[in-house]
C-alpha cells in the first residue's frame, strides 16, 4: 500500500529533473541567479548611488539579473520571444562589463573606450536583424 502512495510524488519529483516542457533544474538556476543578482545589484544601490562604479556595477548586476530572468521565462514557458529578449539581454552583458571595468583603468571613465564604439552599432544591428 505504501508503494503506491509513494510512487506518485516520485514521479512529480523526477520532473524537475527530465527535459520535458516547463520547469526543470536549469530554469530553477537561473531564476535563483536572478534573484541572487537582483539583491546584490539593489543593495549596492542601496548603499551608495552617487559614486561612479557602484552605478556600474549596479547595472551590470541588473543587465545579469534580467537575462537569467527572461532566460528563466523563455525555458519554462518555451516561448520563442522571451529567447530573443534573453539574447539581447545576453548581447549587453559584454559592453555592460567593459564598462564596469574600463572605470579602474582608463584615465576619463566617461568615455566609452574602443569596444563599446566599435561593437555597439554591430551588436544593434544583428540584434534587429535576427528579428526579420
Amino acid at each position: 500500500m505504501r508503494a503506491a502512495v509513494a510512487a506518485p510524488s516520485l514521479a512529480k519529483a523526477g520532473r524537475l529533473i527530465d527535459n520535458s516542457p516547463g520547469m526543470n533544474l536549469q530554469s530553477l538556476s537561473a531564476l535563483l541567479a536572478a534573484i541572487i543578482t537582483f539583491v546584490i545589484g539593489w543593495s549596492v544601490i542601496l548603499r551608495d548611488r552617487r559614486h561612479r562604479p557602484y552605478v556600474t556595477f549596479t547595472v551590470l548586476c541588473f543587465n545579469l539579473c534580467f537575462w537569467y530572468l527572461t532566460s528563466f521565462f523563455a525555458n519554462t514557458l518555451q516561448s520563442d520571444g522571451l529567447l530573443w529578449l534573453s539574447l539581447l539581454f545576453a548581447v549587453a552583458i559584454p559592453l555592460n562589463a567593459e564598462r564596469f571595468f574600463r572605470i579602474f583603468l582608463a584615465d576619463d571613465p566617461r568615455d566609452p573606450g574602443p569596444l563599446s564604439r566599435t561593437m555597439g552599432l554591430p551588436v544593434i544591428a544583428s540584434s534587429v536583424s535576427s528579428i526579420a
